[in-house]
């Protein structure tokens, strides 16, 4: 007797469409729980990174007049980066560096501007209670005492804070020794 072959079908790798679904209703339902905590260390390293700018920048100001036996001066800028705001405690533009040699507050045509900071991410708002900080050339702040407040849309609950003093010494704050409120 002669045998015949059955022919079979080829097995087939893959996924069925249940499957993909189950797949991705779980990895869909792991990115929506895992979302709004990331998006608290963003918010978190924003801040943290514009306040150690500005921290950074204070010593810069600071060391320049005394390097330089001249005054120096961190301002608001203007949406230019070229002079300083005169009456705003918020700074939505950033700040800027210059050796201020009359001590007037603003930057003249023999004045140098040393740094820019304009890269004030548009969540973030820094509040301040001077226009500006001037350095003399002995590295004092006298006169020009300021408090910094960092918000975003968190509110209070994640402000942080800096204190420049009369003696011109920079210190981060704790949230319970910040004054001013969050917008």
């Amino acid at each position: 007797m002669e045998k015949t072959e059955v022919a079979t079908m080829p097995s087939q790798a893959g996924f069925t469409l249940i499957e993909l679904m189950i797949t991705l209703i779980i990895g869909v339902t792991m990115i929506s729980i895992a979302t709004p905590g990331l998006m608290k260390i963003v918010q978190s390293n924003r801040m943290v990174a514009l306040h150690n700018d500005l921290l950074s920048d204070l010593a810069l100001a600071r060391s320049t007049a005394v390097t330089r036996s001249s005054n120096a001066t961190l301002c608001a800028s203007n949406a230019y980066s070229n002079q300083c705001l005169s009456s705003s405690n918020q700074w939505p533009n950033g700040w800027i560096v210059f050796e201020d040699v009359d001590n007037d507050g603003q930057v003249d045509s023999a004045e140098t501007i040393i740094a820019v900071n304009n890269s004030l991410h548009d969540q973030l708002t820094v509040i301040a209670s001077n226009t500006r900080v001037s350095f003399d050339p002995e590295g004092f702040a006298s006169g020009f005492a300021n408090e910094f407040t960092f918000c975003d849309s968190r509110g209070d609950t994640a402000k942080k804070g800096l204190l420049v003093s009369n003696a011109g010494r920079s210190r981060v704050v704790e949230t319970s020794e910040i004054s001013v409120s969050c917008p």
